[in-house]
């Protein structure tokens, strides 16, 4: 397994700033941080193709031949009419 010094640190970073978002409940200009979660599926559509889908886009796909549940994610969004 190759792990360069680069990856460690970029990974360590993305975790501190996950944790500073799913923290955090306002941005620094005042807007409210709204999450949801999300189930999602590992989704094979024939071949040597897979996919993670979430459930919301399970339904614009036709050709799925089998799906798993997969895990859970977490979205953070500011409302639009906020902005």
């Amino acid at each position: 397994m190759d792990i360069s010094f680069g990856r460690i640190v970029y990974v360590s970073w993305c975790i501190g700033n996950l944790y500073y978002v799913m923290n955090k409940k306002f941005t620094e200009d005042g807007f409210e941080i709204k999450s949801y979660q999300q189930k999602t599926y590992k989704v094979w559509f024939g071949g040597p193709l897979v996919g993670i889908i979430s459930e919301d886009s399970l339904s614009r796909y036709g050709n799925i031949i089998n799906l798993e549940e997969y895990g859970m994610r977490t979205i953070y969004y500011i409302e639009q009419n906020e902005v």
